[in-house]
């Protein structure tokens, strides 16, 4: 798997200004409209005949809902054609691009309250799926609500042979994923069908987005799994404004999108944060400001789309016709039989088929180049809570193989990492910018980095990736199980970690972690390291301390099992070789009382296990054969050993030079000196505790071991009757 590095340096840009989304006017219900129309012919005939065949496991439904209003003022009516047996038509094609062109860069987002006077129309499949939905429960939501928006020039079932990958591969992604929606833009696919004549010369990228955002607000169900009309219904005013304040009741959004899509879902997405948990951006059209010249030069003429063909006289002949571009040869051939049959209608043509998205509405979509560049000025804004998964193509620094979308122009690695937190991101191997298109199989189960095709030209999927796919799709699983609050103070416990923000820290530690453990995990294990790693950026060091608390509280609280006395240890050496042997002192800040329970803890545990280990007949065979592993492996088993143990302390007592330091309080000595003493680790306040404890602790482990002239010894330097500037209020929470 590769992807892109954090860039070095950040080129300086002018802003854009970006311009705020037009609020949306709260739509009527569909009952009081006097012209509503039926679903095309083909999507009605698929959804009667066809609902339970395209996604196993799944239903299909179709829908229609309004568009959002206003929209962009235009110049609207029927599409343009262009007659190849017009002797002028390369003439009018020309004009008609430079006219689109001129139009959307004039544009000037101009609103009215009453235009159009015709409403638009947004047509969307939804997959339900079979199994009984549960509601959510607890502050648990249990179940997963997809959104797909498609690029420029497709369609919603474009997507539709990923999510059979995707859900043929692991049952686990069919037990969370309870609907799945799929949307046609106003101006492609069955959409276009039912706007024929209403669109206009300028498609904004803004009124994707509105027509996005409405439906989350008004239109998408508020159970999984309703029964619903053709036509939706709207729901409450009072319900739309709570979603975006609160976000949904009873689902967990996860949208993609790709191109265009990636764009609008990218914009939706900084407009309402609450509404999503997680997107995933395709290859999404956001570019630097500073890329807006090069990116228009660069693109693909809109002369060449506006002039595309699209009407043939059958399927059969469009889909030989295609064939002959390198363009669609690259794609796989089951999305292209998807695209001969769900990209065009018979509908409107006396030629036999025609595509739904004609090559003038394609080439307004085009137009476009505001918004990307707005998107990516306005990235660092995302709300913290939402994790962005980059899909990006694998031939982007190959400029021979698709110009239009190569890096030079696009800068991909500066748009990947403009949001620095809860982000991740890939490249496609082998393929290009239409990666839903060309690797349907491989998007679906993140197969980024495989190689090699077999006799048949078809990639597969080997063990190991399908391993890694399933244990990343449980892991979605469990943290999407998580409480939105727990979430939420993990994310503030990483942050005050990183900042070493110790009021924070001490805060999260002595009072938010108490509280939640009471309210949800009071007789149950927290999550995982694992699980919640994405939440902390797979922050090692906060990752490290996390387990201190998740085992613990299991130690506490519930039984430790074999494997939790197994992982405690390794856990615990994990932290102090973190603190003993890092390049010099490491620059992280805890509450004393944190690194005291560290200290107690590791020495309760070290107990805990020789009692345990100590009773071999109340033993299982899978845990007396773990102990006869660990007796055997090379020098000898340290797991839980004395030495181990006493290495440790002995180590933080030295490395703190506590010992030098009491001396020099016992002699008098003024606070240089006592720094000096103290030494570059000692001097800091961490490893000077820690070392202080360790002393404590030593006295501890030494009585335990019945050697109390060396338990004596280890206090020698610590004045017991003495008041010292050493918090000794920790002593009576020994065990």
């Amino acid at each position: 798997m590769s992807s892109y590095s954090k860039p070095e340096v950040e080129i300086p840009y002018t802003s854009i200004n970006p311009v705020p989304l037009h609020p949306i006017k709260p739509p009527v219900s569909t009952t009081r409209s006097s012209n509503l129309p039926n679903l095309p012919a083909a999507a009605a005939h698929r959804q009667q005949h066809e609902a339970k065949k395209v996604i196993p496991g799944y239903t299909l439904s179709t829908h229609i809902f309004p568009a959002a209003l206003p929209r962009t003022k235009c110049h609207t009516g029927p599409t343009p054609k262009f007659a190849f047996s017009d002797a002028h038509r390369k003439v009018k094609v020309f004009d008609t691009a430079a006219h689109l062109q001129s139009m959307r860069e004039a544009a000037n987002e101009v609103y009215d309250d009453d235009w159009p006077s015709e409403p638009l129309w947004i047509v969307a499949n939804r997959f339900t799926a079979q199994r009984p939905l549960s509601p959510a429960n607890n502050g648990r939501r249990n179940g997963i609500t997809m959104t797909f928006m498609h690029a420029n020039g497709f369609h919603k079932e474009t997507w539709e042979e990923s999510l059979k990958a995707f859900f043929s591969h692991s049952t686990l992604i069919g037990s969370i994923v309870d609907e799945i929606w799929l949307f046609d833009a106003a101006n492609h696919g069955d959409s276009a069908i039912l706007n024929e004549g209403k669109l206009g010369d300028i498609f904004n990228w803004k009124d994707n987005t509105r027509d996005f955002l409405q439906f989350l607000q008004y239109f998408l169900p508020e159970l999984p799994g309703s029964e619903l009309a053709t036509h939706l219904e709207p729901l409450p005013e009072a319900i739309a404004r709570k979603r975006v304040r609160d976000g949904f009741s009873n689902r967990q959004l996860v949208a993609v999108g790709h191109s265009l899509g990636g764009c609008c879902t990218c914009r939706a997405a900084l407009y309402a944060p609450k509404l999503f948990s997680d997107i995933i951006l395709v290859d999404p059209v956001i570019v630097p400001p500073y890329q807006r010249e090069m990116f228009r030069e660069g693109a693909l003429p809109l002369a060449a789309t506006v002039g595309r063909r699209s009407e043939w006289p059958t399927r059969e002949e469009a889909l030989k016709s295609l064939l002959q571009s390198p363009f669609f040869r690259k794609w796989d051939s089951r999305v292209l039989d998807t695209y001969i049959d769900f990209a065009m209608t018979e509908d409107g043509t006396d030629v036999g088929i025609r595509l739904k998205t004609s090559g003038y509405q394609e080439a307004a979509t085009f137009a476009e180049e505001r918004l990307p560049a707005e998107v990516w000025e306005l990235l660092p804004e995302l709300d913290d809570e939402i994790e962005i998964r980059w899909v990006m193509s694998g031939k982007a620094d190959d400029p021979e193989d698709d110009p239009p979308m190569s890096d030079r122009l696009w800068r991909r690695q500066t748009t990947v990492w403009r949001r620095r937190m809860r982000n991740s991101n890939i490249k496609m191997k082998g393929s290009g910018h239409l990666i839903p298109q060309t690797v349907p199989d491989d998007l679906a189960i993140g197969n980024y980095g495989q190689g090699g095709l077999y006799d048949d030209g078809m990639p597969r999927i080997d063990e190991a990736t399908l391993i890694a796919m399933q244990q990343h799709v449980a892991q979605q699983v469990a943290l999407a199980q998580i409480p939105d609050v727990v979430k939420r103070f993990i994310v503030q416990f990483h942050q005050a970690i990183v900042n070493n923000n110790l009021p924070e820290i001490t805060a999260c530690y002595e009072n938010g972690w108490n509280k939640l453990t009471e309210q949800f995990y009071p007789k149950t294990e927290w999550p995982e390291a694992e699980i919640i790693a994405p939440l902390v950026n797979d922050n090692p060091v906060f990752l490290i301390l996390y387990r201190e608390l998740y085992y613990r509280h299991i130690y506490s609280r519930l039984t430790p099992n074999v494997d939790d006395r197994f992982h405690s240890y390794e856990n615990s050496c994990e932290l102090f070789n973190y603190l003993l042997n890092s390049d010099g002192p490491v620059a992280l800040s805890l509450p004393d009382q944190w690194l005291w329970d560290i200290i107690d803890e590791f020495i309760y545990q070290f107990q805990s296990f020789s009692v345990w280990r100590s009773k071999p007949k109340l033993k299982n065979e899978d845990e007396l054969s773990m102990l006869a592993a660990e007796a055997e492996t090379a020098g000898g088993s340290q797991l839980w050993s004395c030495y181990s143990v006493l290495n440790v302390l002995y180590s933080l007592v030295q490395k703190s030079r506590i010992n030098e330091h009491l001396s020099g309080v016992r002699q008098g000595l003024p606070e240089s000196e006592l720094l000096e003493l103290a030494g570059e680790y000692g001097s800091r306040p961490l490893y000077r505790m820690l070392g202080y404890f360790s002393l404590i602790g030593l006295l501890r482990v030494h009585v335990l071991l019945g050697d109390f002239t060396l338990a004596l010894k280890v206090m020698e330097n610590i004045e017991l009757n003495q008041k010292v500037h050493f918090p000794m209020n920790y002593l009576p929470n020994i065990r």
